[in-house]
């Protein structure tokens, strides 16, 4: 068989491309063909006598590390190298944590004395502006009635429907949601267990402690009274003798909120490096995406003050220290009536904000303001010494350099000229209108004079219609 065409490959620098066609007898190899590539520097079979070699000296190494007696350290030995010479990226242990037994010896467990009250009771604390009623199961605010009277003397100042004293503790909400100053934790388990637990009260004069121990956490708070709508707070929380953190909260609304439509006016407000900022349950509009105050969510401080409120009234929590506080905003849904003159009939969901306050050491004292949102009464209040006061909780809206002197004006008419608020307005009202008066009597003057020339402007504009 002849090949026509073919032409020797050329020598390359590495190697030779050699084309070799074999051709037998039989018609089964007669297509078969064999390229082969070799390196002219290698002999044939010098691969295979190196792997031979390979192998050899792997397996020599293998029986020699095998058959090869190890050195075998004393136990006593290897134990006090171990000691005196830890691993090295590894901090040593301590002495004491050696042995369990001598663990024990040096760090005895701390064994905390249980104590709890055998049954519900209830602690009244009272001044010239509150009344606060306690139970010992939870150490929880069970009602807060503002009983303030009047300056003339007759009746409350403050109140309710019925003419009752007004009760800030919305005594719908609360046995859903829980009462006033009930603790808030990350822990579910431990949250049941520290506000349903009855506490031992001790009551003095203007003072109410709340203890509670089960041999593992125990808790402490220590109420107070201060002049004014103000009461002291002292909360702590400690599981073995180490302090966690367990924030005083205030999570069912106010005790104005009689209807599901109520709690649409909820707002956590508060005042952060000078600034005051108010949360809305939603806030935006066409424009902007709804932003909802968002229940468990964590805010860290510095705060002067946070405050829960809504239309009228607030209760506002100023810490000791403001720097190591820290809010957690609180949104729960919860059941209330369709009409609030009809509390048994139809129910409806209502998200109910509220707010969750404390140290964040696990060792909270704050101060709490509750009453209602009067301008005299936030700004005669400071949150520290020497700090800001609470006139950020009464919102003025956009037009507050204008609303705010007004409002002011009105109220000192009340209370020095003209002791009732709709003579007041109206009084308000004739002054106002008598300032802008002359502003009136010119824009008026101009619009009789657009009347006088009306005639003539409709003739041009007949006349040269045609060329409109």
């Amino acid at each position: 068989m002849e090949f026509e065409g073919v032409t020797e490959p050329q020598a390359t620098r590495h190697g030779e491309l050699v084309f070799q066609e074999e051709c037998s007898s039989g018609l089964e190899r007669s297509d078969k063909k064999k390229l082969e590539y070799r390196n002219p520097h290698n002999e044939p079979g010098s691969d295979k006598r190196i792997m031979l070699v390979l192998l050899s000296v792997f397996l020599a190494l293998g029986l020699l590390q095998y058959l090869l007696p190890k050195p075998q350290p004393k136990p006593q030995e290897k134990g006090q190298q171990q000691q005196s010479q830890p691993t090295p990226g590894t901090a040593p242990l301590p002495a004491a944590s050696a042995t369990p037994a001598a663990s024990k010896k040096s760090a005895p467990a701390i064994k905390i004395p249980v104590k709890g009250a055998a049954s519900e009771t209830e602690s009244v604390l009272e001044n010239d502006y509150f009344r606060i009623t306690f139970s010992n199961r939870g150490a929880v605010l069970k009602s807060w009635l503002l009983i303030g009277k009047n300056k003339s003397g007759g009746g409350y100042r403050y109140t309710d429907n019925n003419g009752k004293p007004f009760d800030l503790v919305n005594q719908l909400i609360a046995p859903q949601l829980g009462y006033p100053f009930s603790l808030f934790t990350y822990d579910d388990e431990l949250k049941k267990k520290l506000n349903e637990a009855l506490y031992v009260a001790s009551l003095s004069k203007d003072s109410l402690t709340f203890e509670y121990s089960d041999g593992e956490v125990a808790v402490r708070k220590v109420f107070h009274l201060e002049k004014g709508h103000i009461l002291d707070l002292e909360t702590e929380v400690t599981r073995d003798g180490q302090k966690i953190q367990a924030f005083p909260q205030w999570p069912s609304g106010l005790g104005d909120q009689l209807s599901a439509g109520s709690f649409v006016g909820s707002k956590i407000d508060w005042e952060k490096n000078g600034d005051v900022e108010r949360k809305a349950v939603s806030s935006g509009g066409i424009l902007r995406s709804k932003k909802w105050i968002a229940g468990g969510e964590t805010l860290p401080g510095p705060y002067s003050w946070v405050a829960v409120a809504d239309q009228y009234f607030a209760v506002a929590f100023m810490p000791q220290d403001p720097k190591d506080v820290t809010l957690v905003t609180l949104n729960s849904q919860a059941e209330a009536p369709k009409n609030a003159e009809k509390p048994n009939d139809a129910k409806d969901k209502a998200n109910v904000v509220g707010a969750a306050f404390g140290n964040t050491s696990g060792l909270t004292r704050v101060r709490i303001f509750g009453g209602p949102k009067a301008v005299d009464l936030l700004e005669g209040t400071q949150a520290q010494a020497g700090g800001p006061d609470l006139r950020g909780i009464y919102d003025f809206g956009f037009f507050s350099f204008i609303a705010r002197p007004l409002f002011l004006w009105l109220k000192w008419t009340y209370e020095h000229w003209i002791p009732n608020w709709g003579w007041a307005i109206a009084f308000l009202t004739i002054v106002i209108t008598m300032a802008l008066l002359p502003l009136r009597i010119s824009s008026m003057k101009s619009s009789l004079r657009m009347q006088r020339i009306q005639p003539q402007i409709k003739a041009i504009n007949e006349k040269y219609k045609r060329y409109g």
